[in-house]
């Protein structure tokens, strides 16, 4: 996916990058292949909105369980907040009593490495949870864990000081949830079929007017394969750079 890879050597040199497109559904797999190389996304002009922020703001998110697996400072809390969406496997008592047992520690009690509060581990698990194994966690998670929580352990296991700071380095959104946003380089492909793209031009011309007056410094046109179903730009066979004036 190279275009990730140029996309994070922008951010690594100080500069803000957009990946826009017309519809949320042609962001997943740039979400996918993001998550897998620990990097969290974000759009910082729909802070709100689960489909453009991993860590979105507003309430309480599941995003701020696996956090709370990762603070260097734990209270009661933090614990409890995991403990819900982890497999009995891992305790020494049934998963019920094992909650009752974390849940009876008031929410703002302290938490060191060694708090009685981990006793309710089997031996063989106990290191992992006071280490904060990311990927452990992971392995243990039961199915019904909420998918942002998931997803941002994922992330954790190559940047857990993202996670701990909810912040992203790439934004992402569509043409319609960047009002009033710039950023130095927009990434843009088409998300049309040929057929839909023909009978409706100006959503391109649109897609096009977003993406030129969101760039402080360029465009950078991506091929097909990054959008699924769609054809690539007429006569342009590999990515090309366009200055912004």
């Amino acid at each position: 996916y190279h275009a990730v890879v140029d996309a994070l050597e922008r951010v690594n040199r100080g500069e803000s990058v957009l990946f826009l497109a017309t519809a949320k559904y042609l962001l997943e797999e740039l979400k996918a292949e993001l998550l897998l190389r620990g990097e969290p996304y974000a759009n910082p002009y729909a802070p709100h909105r689960h489909a453009f922020n991993l860590f979105p703001q507003g309430a309480r998110s599941a995003w701020e369980k696996a956090r709370s697996f990762l603070f260097p400072n734990r209270i009661a809390a933090d614990v409890k907040a995991w403990t819900k969406h982890v497999s009995s496997k891992v305790f020494a008592v049934k998963g019920e009593e094992a909650r009752r047992y974390i849940e009876s520690f008031p929410d703002e009690e302290k938490v060191g490495d060694d708090h009685p509060i981990w006793n309710v581990f089997r031996p063989e698990h106990r290191p992992h949870a006071v280490g904060r194994d990311v990927s452990w966690l992971l392995d243990h998670l039961l199915g019904n864990a909420p998918k942002t929580m998931r997803q941002s352990l994922m992330v954790a296991l190559k940047s857990p000081e993202a996670v701990l700071q909810g912040r992203a380095r790439v934004w992402l959104g569509t043409i319609h949830s960047v009002k009033g946003g710039e950023a130095d380089w927009v990434y843009v492909w088409p998300g049309y079929t040929r057929k839909a793209a023909r009978e409706h031009p100006d959503q391109l011309h649109r897609l096009f007017y977003v993406a030129a007056t969101r760039a402080r410094k360029g465009l950078v046109l991506m091929d097909q394969g990054k959008a699924p179903h769609a054809y690539p730009w007429p006569a342009v066979r590999e990515e090309v750079e366009v200055d912004v004036w």
